[in-house]
């Protein structure tokens, strides 16, 4: 793929992605201790979106808590 290809726009399925940056998963544990989303969070993926990453893929979260925990409480 040629440099310039990075920034066109790209399709998985039916959706289309702005650009082809992709930010894997990292867990960088700044949610709530009940799992849910902490503004400390949201701010950190909001300044990745707006630095232009195409995609993003967050990292494990909690769908059901207490019993989907994936960190125990410190």
């Amino acid at each position: 793929m040629k440099s310039t290809e990075l920034f066109k726009p790209g399709k998985i399925g039916n959706l289309t992605i702005p650009n082809r940056i992709l930010m894997s998963p990292a867990s960088v544990k700044a949610g709530n201790p009940d799992g849910s989303p902490s503004q400390r969070i949201i701010d950190y993926y909001e300044a990745r979106a707006k630095g232009g990453v195409g995609m993003i893929i967050v990292q494990a979260v909690e769908v059901d808590y207490p019993a989907g925990i994936v960190y125990a409480p410190p």
